[in-house]
């Protein structure tokens, strides 16, 4: 007994059929692709692994290039503290130190802006480095390869910079720390300065009018030595006089701040970022300021983010790419609308404050008429006494606004170093060790995922283009009938010659061992009990169907059954050369009447074997095989041997074959792997099935198993079957 022969396929799907033509039922099965599963991707990976080997190679190899040819970047950075701080200026509790995220993004964007940048390269040997050389703006090079970032939990910045020469991220990287250090030094001092000009303009006019209603009070005494005689209180409308005085008074002094701080902010108004630290140095205090912080957080999130992704793009991409420009043209845009709103808050707070003066003007308006009209009415009593006290009150209505503006001098004449911001610079740029791009290891990383991918997409695209039929699963998946058996691909120079006789000269090498199998699974699985006539065909030319009709009659033959092969390919007829028989009449002159079966049959070829040759080729072979003779003589055979083996030309290419398939009881289909067309084998399934052939199985040919024998044969029923049968052989 042979491995091949316990491990027959039952197919119990496959419905039985009775000899005679179109008496079968049809058989088939819907098409399916194979490799829809893990496994069968897994499967098409493996049949593919040149592609994806050389893909990964090429993709590895490019990244070795490239970490070769690559310029190294190195990075150098330093980190800045940037504390806000301020004296006393309109009095109240001292400046509350507190950087908020928002103010230190506001930061980092004038540190990436156009003056200070302008200014770190207008240094001392910064233009001459060798980063800068040959660049057509530098400023724009230096933009990009500067880096800016907040501290999350501090106030502190960092600030880097990227080159292919250590010694210049050095040297760059303090220029810009040291250029923001003076442009805010000078920013402050202008600040403070300006303030102090405008109060020291009005102090000299204070002092004037002091001066001046001092001298009227004088005067107006000496002038009027009776007003020297007058009580302190006076009469009831000297006393409401009095009262009104004093609030005219303090009205004054309110509109003498609230013009002092509307001058200043309007002496600031062509400077919005001025105007905004004036106001949150007042709103830190206890002022009022006009916050859009939600939105303008919004903005400078955004504006980080694409921050973040411009960097990453960078790494991947030139800085022309459309990606790389379109991000760049949306920070713009936010730059822009950031610019628009800090101008629009600060028109707004110089509304605020200018309205603010103008209802203090007002109300102070209505008390000078008040006052006026009650000084009147006083002047109409006592219109010296009322004289005098007008005088007076406006003595000490100058001595008290002179006073407040000498207070605010005061609290304003630092030191011109001293303003909103301290920044220190925590930790200098040092020179870089070893470069930070690019990074071995992650390109190698990113290479191999690439070569992966690739890889798998090129497998799958070339798995899609090619029509070939690869191994017997696709295959049985394909027609939706079991595969019997396969035969092993044979080395040598005429691998036909090798398999056509290998049963008879070669009965234990793997191709004998397969053709038993078939045997087996033929009898005991797929064939039924009276099916004794089996059409052996195939889609296509040189697939193998003459050899394994040669090789499956000996077997049979071998087993002890009683077996004719007929070969009915009237186009290029094999057995005859197979079985080396001389020339003579054959199925030809049998059908067209000539001869008697029984006459030109060749007799014991090898024990328990028979064979009707074609005989001299007809010029009419497909009216001779659609006659009345074919059906009679395939029942008598039927009826004389165990089995009956009909070699037939290829579907595909001539009608011979679906002829045949219509009055033979079973149809076995054979294709070669890598040779077999996907459509022409469905094409030719189509065939068999439109006459009423019975495909009762599928033989592949050309496989190779690497070393590994593996059959798809059907498994049968009973089990004991297959033992008898082998101990006939």
């Amino acid at each position: 007994m042979t491995r091949n022969d316990s491990t027959a396929l039952n197919d119990a799907s496959v419905p039985r059929s009775v000899t005679g033509p179109r008496e079968m039922p049809r058989v088939s099965g819907p098409p399916v692709l194979s490799g829809a599963s893990g496994h069968g991707l897994f499967r098409i990976l493996w049949r593919r692994r040149l592609i994806m080997l050389l893909t990964i190679l090429a993709a590895v190899s490019a990244a070795a290039v490239y970490l070769l040819l690559a310029t190294p970047i190195y990075s150098s950075r330093c980190v800045l503290y940037v504390q806000q701080s301020g004296p006393r200026i309109m009095g109240g509790e001292d400046f509350v130190t507190r950087a908020s995220t928002n103010f230190l993004n506001t930061e980092c964007q004038l540190l990436r802006s156009g003056p200070i940048l302008a200014s770190a390269l207008d240094a001392p040997g910064i233009r001459e480095l060798r980063t800068f050389a040959g660049a057509e703006s530098p400023i724009d090079l230096l933009a990009r390869n500067l880096s800016v970032s907040p501290g999350k939990e501090n106030d502190l910045i960092t600030v880097s910079f990227e080159s292919p020469y250590p010694e210049d991220t050095v040297r760059v990287v303090n220029a810009v720390a040291d250029a923001y250090v003076a442009y805010q030094s000078g920013r402050q001092r202008n600040t403070a300065a300006e303030v102090l000009k405008i109060l020291q303009k009005e102090k000299v006019k204070r002092d004037t009018e002091q001066n001046d209603a001092l001298k009227a009070v004088v005067d107006f005494k000496q002038k009027h030595a009776e007003l020297a005689m007058e009580g302190e209180k006076g009469n009831v409308i000297t006393q409401r006089l009095e009262r009104l005085s004093t609030a005219l008074t303090e009205a004054e002094v309110q509109l003498a701040e609230a013009k002092a701080e509307y001058e200043t902010v309007a002496a600031m108004k062509d400077d919005p970022a001025k105007i905004l630290q004036y106001f949150e140095a007042k709103r830190l205090v206890g002022g009022v300021f006009v916050s859009v912080q939600d939105e303008d957080s919004r903005l400078r999130q955004e504006l980080d983010g694409l921050g973040a992704q411009i960097q990453t793009l960078r790494r991947e991409y030139a800085a022309s790419h459309p990606a790389v420009k379109a991000l760049e043209d949306r920070v713009a845009d936010i730059q822009a609308q950031m610019a628009q709103k800090q101008k629009d808050l600060a028109a707004n707070q110089l509304a605020a404050i200018q309205l603010k003066y103008e209802a203090v003007a007002q109300r102070h308006e209505r008390l000078r008429a008040a006052y006026e009209q009650q000084l009147q009415v006083a002047q109409g009593l006592n219109r010296a006494s009322a004289e005098l006290l007008g005088l007076q009150n406006n003595l000490e209505q100058a001595r008290k606004l002179a006073e407040i503006v000498e207070n605010r001098i005061k609290e304003l004449n630092v030191t011109e170093d001293t303003g909103a911001l301290n920044i220190s610079v925590l930790e200098l740029g040092g020179k870089p060790n070893r470069p930070v791009k690019p990074v071995p290891m992650q390109v190698i990383a990113i290479a191999l995922a690439m070569g992966i991918f690739g890889g798998v997409g090129l497998s799958l695209l070339r798995n899609s283009t090619d029509k070939r039929l690869v191994g017997p699963q696709e295959i049985a998946g394909l027609m939706g009938v079991p595969v019997l058996g396969t035969l092993p691909k044979v080395g040598g120079g005429n691998e036909d010659l090798e398999l056509e006789r290998s049963v008879l000269e070669s009965p234990s090498s793997p191709v004998a061992e397969a053709c038993r199998g078939i045997r087996t699974a033929l009898k005991f699985g797929a064939q039924a009990a009276h099916d004794r006539v089996v059409l052996v065909t195939s889609a296509g030319q040189r697939e193998g169907k003459s050899a394994l009709v040669s090789n499956l009659a000996a077997a049979m033959a071998q087993a002890g059954q009683r077996t004719l092969v007929v070969d009915a390919d009237f186009h290029q007829p094999r057995q005859q050369a197979i079985f080396r028989l001389a020339d003579g009449p054959g199925l030809a002159q049998v059908l067209a009447g000539e001869s008697d079966w029984g006459a030109v049959v060749r007799r014991e070829v090898i024990p328990g074997l028979d064979v009707l040759t074609s005989g001299p080729r007809p010029s009419n072979p497909a009216e001779l095989l659609n006659g009345r003779a074919l059906p009679h003589l395939m029942r008598e055979l039927a009826g004389a041997y165990d089995a009956v083996l009909v070699d037939s030309p290829p579907v595909m290419l001539a009608t011979d074959g679906l002829v045949l398939a219509a009055v033979c009881d079973a149809t076995l289909l054979v294709l070669r792997v890598g040779q077999s067309d996907r459509r022409a084998t469905e094409q030719a399934q189509e065939r068999l099935l439109s006459v009423g052939g019975r495909i009762v199985g599928v033989v592949v040919n050309g496989f190779r198993r690497d070393g590994q024998y593996q059959y798809y044969s059907a498994p049968y029923g009973d089990q004991n079957e297959p033992r008898e049968e082998a101990a006939r052989s």
